[in-house]
């Protein structure tokens, strides 16, 4: 029987972009399980599919397969609340979620809490989000719901259930570190956005401390791999009014997250070479 999975946003996202456009390798396999998704994911997902990291024939490709390949694939939020009832407050309250809006990530542990009484079986969900895993990690294994992970446990669950004839160890290390690039690109975008911005406030005779104080952070922060001063600096526009035009650049950017992503990756390829990943043939 094939996996059946619910997939947050930033992992749809981060999965189609390492993807090989010409041949959509990643696309193809996962086009084989139950993939299902909540109608917010699909929302946010193609809000946000545009990275000024990538062309815009890039950006295009990847929101035509999200038109074409996940659209039948959501459950619309109603729906969702309907099933579960007053089960849904029930899981805000167990998480501790009471005091913030109905994300993606709230509807994906829902849904699988759904599908998982549905079709009684384990349900994996996949997200990037490390605060939504940290968030809703006792509920999955409260009520045994089954894997909460990221997109490294998604790319290493498709290797390991896929031939070697298809999918070789050598494409597997290439799709990881194409994913720590990945997760690499959001600091550098921000970090470039604050440059300019600077640069321009410089240019102008800006005299706002704060504000010139706050994107020299952002800019020496990524240049120096100093994950504590770049996150300052995004956390300072994130959580004030002031600037908003930078708030929208920082909005949906966690420093100390991304950092960590990456860093796991670079763990979990070191390991690799000293264990490789077990597979049948």
């Amino acid at each position: 029987m094939t996996p059946l999975v619910v997939l947050d946003a930033c992992t749809i996202l981060n999965l189609l972009r390492i993807d090989d456009e010409d041949s959509d390798f990643l696309l193809k396999l996962i086009q084989n399980w139950r993939v299902c998704l909540p109608e917010q994911v699909f929302n946010e997902t193609k809000l946000h599919v545009w990275s000024k990291s990538y062309s815009k024939e890039k950006n295009e490709h990847i929101l035509i397969i999200i038109n074409r390949e996940f659209d039948h694939r959501k459950t619309f939020d109603s729906a969702i609340k309907k099933d579960l009832d007053d089960d849904f407050e029930r899981l805000v309250r167990f998480s501790g979620h009471n005091d913030k809006r109905e994300n993606g990530e709230l509807f994906c542990v829902a849904l699988a809490l759904v599908k998982s009484r549905e079709e009684e079986e384990f349900v994996s969900i996949y997200t990037d989000d490390y605060k939504a895993i940290e968030e809703f990690r006792e509920f999955c294994r409260y009520h045994r719901i089954g894997e909460l992970g990221d997109t490294l446990d998604l790319l290493t669950l498709l290797y390991w259930s896929t031939s070697d004839a298809v999918f070789q160890y050598s494409l597997y290390y290439s799709f990881l570190e194409n994913l720590r690039a990945e997760y690499n690109h959001q600091l550098k975008d921000v970090a470039e956005s604050a440059d300019v911005y600077l640069a321009h406030k410089k240019k102008s005779k800006c005299n706002d401390r704060n504000l010139l104080e706050n994107l020299g952070k952002i800019v020496a922060g990524y240049r120096r791999s100093d994950v504590d001063q770049m996150d300052a600096g995004v956390r300072f526009f994130q959580d004030g009014n002031k600037y908003k035009e930078l708030k929208n650049i920082v909005e949906n950017v966690d420093v100390k997250n991304v950092n960590r992503q990456s860093q796991r990756i670079t763990e979990h390829l070191r390991r690799l070479k000293e264990y490789p990943m077990f597979k049948l043939a």
